[in-house]
C-alpha cells in the first residue's frame, strides 16, 4: 500500500515507516514532506521540522535548477514553529513568504495568487492582538482582492476576512467544485467522481473555511463560535492543510480531544 493511502486511513505510523523505507532507498523532497505529514500526525513535531526543513533543502535545489521561484515549505515551516511554542519566529516567516510574493520574489502560490499566507499573518495578529499584523495582512490580502484570480480558491478566504463575503457564502464556495478536473488511477484511467462531501479537494476547502471563520468570530471576540468553527475543521480532518494541524493544536491545548 501506498504511504499516502495509510495517511488517508489514519494510519499514521504504517505511512511513517513506509515513507521512512522509500527515503532509504532514495531522498527526495516529497517523501521528506508526506514522512513530516505523518510526524505530525502523530504529534512528533521535532522530527516533524526536520523533515520539512530537509524537504525545504532539497525543493530548493531542484528550483535552482529549473529557475523557479516557490516559497518551498516555508509555510509549514512556520506552521511548525507556532504549534511549538515558538510564535515570534512562525510569524517571520509567513510574513516572509507574503512579501516575498508581493515583491514578486516567489511566483507560485496559490491558485487565488497567494492568499494563504496573508491569511495565516492575519490570523497570527489576531490571535496575538498584534492590529499591526492584522493590518499589513488586510493590506496584502485586499490588493489580491483586487485580481482576477481572487475568484479562485482560497479567494473567498480573503474576501471574508476583508468583510467582503459572509460565513455562509465562504461555506457556500468551498463545496462547489471544477467539474473539469479528473483524477486517474496508477493505470490511467479516469476515476469516478465521489459525492461532493467526499470529494478531498472539497474537504481541504472546507478545512480552510471553517479555520477562517473561526478566527474572523476570535476577532469579534466570539470564543465560543471560534471553537466550534475549530472544531468543524477537524472533524473532516485533512491533514493536509496547514489549518487543520493549526485548529487541532488550539483545540488539543484547552484539553479536547481530536480526532486524528
Amino acid at each position: 500500500m501506498d504511504a499516502w493511502d495509510y495517511i488517508n486511513k489514519h494510519k499514521y505510523d504504517k505511512a511513517y515507516k513506509q515513507f521512512s523505507r522509500e527515503l532509504q532507498k532514495s531522498e527526495d523532497y516529497l517523501t521528506y514532506a508526506g514522512r513530516f505529514t505523518a510526524s505530525l500526525c502523530l504529534g512528533w513535531l521535532d522530527r516533524a521540522e526536520a523533515d520539512i526543513q530537509r524537504a525545504q533543502a532539497l525543493a530548493t535545489e531542484e528550483c535552482k535548477k529549473y529557475k523557479v521561484r516557490s516559497s518551498n515549505y516555508a509555510e509549514d515551516i512556520a506552521m511548525v514553529q507556532w504549534l511549538k511554542g515558538e510564535k515570534n519566529r512562525a510569524v517571520e516567516g509567513w510574513v516572509s513568504v507574503m512579501e516575498g510574493i508581493r515583491k514578486g520574489e516567489i511566483e507560485f502560490a496559490d491558485m487565488a495568487g497567494g492568499v494563504q499566507p496573508g491569511a495565516l499573518v492575519w490570523f497570527a495578529g489576531v490571535y496575538m492582538k498584534n492590529d499591526e499584523l492584522v493590518e499589513k495582512a488586510k493590506k496584502y490580502l485586499a490588493k489580491l482582492a483586487g485580481r482576477s484570480r481572487i475568484e479562485y480558491w482560497p479567494g473567498p478566504v480573503a474576501k471574508h476576512i476583508l468583510g467582503k463575503m459572509g460565513e455562509q457564502d465562504v461555506l457556500d464556495e468551498a463545496i462547489t467544485r471544477d467539474e473539469d478536473i479528473v483524477d486517474f488511477d496508477r493505470k490511467g484511467r479516469p476515476k469516478p467522481r465521489p459525492p461532493i462531501m467526499k470529494d478531498p479537494r472539497v474537504k481541504r476547502k472546507l478545512c480552510q473555511a471553517n479555520f477562517y471563520i473561526g478566527i474572523s468570530r476570535l476577532a469579534r471576540g466570539d470564543r465560543e463560535g471560534y471553537a466550534e468553527s475549530l472544531r468543524a475543521c477537524t472533524k473532516i480532518p485533512m491533514p493536509i492543510e496547514l489549518e487543520y494541524f493549526l485548529a487541532r493544536g488550539e483545540l488539543e491545548k484547552v484539553g479536547e480531544k481530536v480526532k486524528r
